[in-house]
């Protein structure tokens, strides 16, 4: 049976310590102006797990800001798992690590966690791989990495999270919608969401699994549906009223093909 799922997710960390860039890479879109007037900003990223199950991650992340602390007890009830980013170049960073982690468990319980020591490409480190093991190992998280502008590593570090909150067993293929990434899924989510013949409304799901298919055939037929949907806006004023381009619905499809 296919499942659908939401999960709350924290993610926190000192200032400066990468959270952004790890769930949006070079992309930007959070208001800072957010961050300080409620300590918090908020984040959606829908994950498709072996091209069929699907995961909402509602993301928390938590702005290290002095002013609102009283609020962050309240804002981990609720949470199923946590990332938590130290700066490998900035010490004071990696000494907050407690102070989340504690909170964190204190409030939501023994979830799991993973720590992510970012900027890993810079040569001016500040800590060891000793220390970071040390406190790894002593506060039991549930996994560690490194990353990098280059090499965020977003999917094997999403893949350990979900599977260690027990709710999918084994994830052998991962796709992650993220703002620096998903323009061409939007577009094509636009495109065919609406059956050209019968005008009824396609089940999202389906048309995602489909996008993120990695068969060879399913790769053929996208291409080809991403080049239409761009030639497509020239149709309006070459072909209007003359061709209708969308993924037939499911009743559509089995009407046409038992037709023919």
């Amino acid at each position: 049976m296919v499942k659908s799922c939401i999960f709350k997710v924290i993610m926190a960390g000192a200032s400066g310590s990468g959270k952004t860039t790890f769930l949006n890479g070079t992309y930007i879109p959070f208001n800072d102006d957010e961050f300080y007037q409620i300590g918090v900003s908020f984040k959606l990223i829908d994950c498709l797990i072996n091209n069929e199950d699907s995961c909402l991650l509602q993301i928390w992340d938590f702005k290290a800001n002095s002013t609102v602390k009283s609020l962050y007890p309240s804002f981990c009830k609720g949470a199923k798992g946590s990332i938590l980013c130290f700066d490998l170049t900035d010490r004071n960073s990696f000494n907050e690590l407690e102070y989340w982690i504690k909170l964190i468990r204190n409030m939501a319980g023994n979830i799991p966690i993973i720590l992510i020591a970012t900027k890993n490409d810079l040569k001016c480190r500040a800590i060891s791989d000793e220390e970071i093991k040390d406190i790894v190992d002593n506060f039991q998280l549930t996994g560690f990495y490194y990353t990098s502008i280059n090499n965020i590593n977003r999917e094997n570090i999403f893949k350990q999270l979900l599977e260690s909150m027990n709710h999918f067993s084994h994830i052998s293929q991962l796709s992650i919608l993220l703002p620096d990434n998903n323009y061409d899924f939007e577009g094509f989510m636009k495109s065919f969401s609406v059956c050209p013949i019968c005008r009824s409304k396609n089940h999202y799901n389906y048309l995602k699994r489909f996008y993120f298919a990695k068969k060879h055939e399913k790769l053929k037929i996208k291409e080809s549906l991403l080049k239409l949907m761009d030639q497509s806006k020239d149709f309006e004023i070459n072909y209007h009223n003359k061709i209708k381009l969308g993924i037939p619905c499911c009743k559509c499809f089995k009407n046409y093909f038992k037709k023919n």
